[in-house]
């Protein structure tokens, strides 16, 4: 008897470490695409393409470029993505 009520407890466990996994997922999810989403549009303030994200998977030096690429400041006027929100009449 006492076996069935550990295993009971160990089931209840489990449950609840799966329904953890699983609202982490979601929430990574819907975290991850916003962010993605925000990040290729500061790239296309400084006039880089959205592919110039991809450098940020080159280790230690790619996360250094991509702050330094969100740390410059917007391109003045129109370029290929459209016209810049920060310096609209220039």
């Amino acid at each position: 008897v006492r076996s069935s009520a550990a295993s009971d407890v160990y089931k209840r466990q489990a449950g609840a470490g799966i329904f953890f996994i699983v609202i982490s997922i979601i929430l990574t999810i819907g975290l991850v695409i916003p962010h993605l989403a925000v990040c290729v549009r500061r790239l296309h303030d400084i006039g880089q393409s959205g592919s110039y994200l991809l450098m940020s998977l080159i280790p230690f030096a790619g996360p250094i470029i991509m702050l330094v690429a969100f740390a410059k400041d917007s391109q003045p006027g129109k370029n290929q993505y459209g016209i810049s929100e920060k310096y609209p009449e220039s």
